[in-house]
């Protein structure tokens, strides 16, 4: 089973135990972060996903404000 050793703001690490299947460039990992405050500060819009289907987009109107 896959964790996740350590998160930054725009990244993780994660460990894999030796008998894991690894995750080959331009796989898609879903990580459920504990936050994403900065992350979001950066972004157009969020997408909102259930299992695997987008229910919705919504735009981040304070994109940029932080200072």
């Amino acid at each position: 089973e896959a964790r996740i050793a350590r998160f930054a703001e725009e990244h993780g690490f994660l460990a894999l135990p030796k008998s894991n299947t690894r995750p080959g460039v331009g796989d898609v990992v879903r990580i459920v972060p504990n936050h994403v405050c900065v992350v979001v500060n950066m972004a157009d819009e969020v997408v909102m996903v259930r299992g695997d289907e987008i229910v919705g987009i919504l735009p981040v109107a304070a994109r940029g404000k932080l200072r």
